[in-house]
């Protein structure tokens, strides 16, 4: 079905990027050794390239890397988002430290990281300080939502933010994977 719906996209002229797991359930990707044979045999059956989230969709509310609490806004724990930058970076790095040895049609990403949220700026710099290789990825993923109930709450802003806070993401392409206005779904 991946490969089939792959390459429906590719016809179509988008160019489909995979996500896997949701909340705490990874179906069988938690071991990046698995995700790393399943690109491979998508890419060995698809007609073009594609991008491949390497971890985590939203890893501040999906947990299905590890156990971890990052806390909140108001009380952020350090030691939770160590450990998430700790689990994020070693699942890209393994991906990453053999990314010759994967389909060249494959272009790894960094785990989408929602830069609406208090967390991704904090996400991000645990990633980085805990080894994650920006160089071995074709970008970094994030997903963001205009927030009009505040004045900096636009895309745009919470992008500048980001690089603002964490520099290194301002060299390497950015691919924003999720869109939209917080108020639709009910949420700053």
């Amino acid at each position: 079905q991946s490969i089939d719906g792959i390459n429906a996209a590719l016809a179509a002229g988008i160019t489909p990027i995979i996500r896997i797991g949701i909340g705490n359930e990874s179906f069988g990707f938690a071991d990046p050794a698995s995700y790393f044979t399943f690109l491979n045999t998508v890419g060995s059956g698809v007609s073009g390239s594609f991008y491949a989230v390497a971890g985590p969709n939203e890893p501040d509310a999906e947990h299905w890397l590890g156990d971890y609490n990052i806390g909140d806004e108001d009380n952020p724990k350090l030691s939770g988002i160590g450990t998430a930058g700790q689990l994020l970076a070693d699942y890209v790095n393994y991906l990453g430290n053999r990314r010759f040895e994967l389909n060249s049609k494959v272009k790894l990403r960094a785990p989408s990281i929602n830069i609406t949220s208090w967390s991704g700026s904090y996400l991000f710099s645990a990633m980085l300080d805990r080894g994650m290789r920006l160089d071995r990825l074709a970008g970094i993923s994030v997903t963001s939502y205009n927030t009009f109930d505040r004045p900096d709450g636009r895309l745009t802003s919470h992008l500048n933010r980001l690089i603002e806070k964490v520099p290194a993401l301002g060299s390497v392409p950015v691919f924003i994977t999720e869109i939209g206005s917080a108020e639709i779904l009910g949420g700053t």
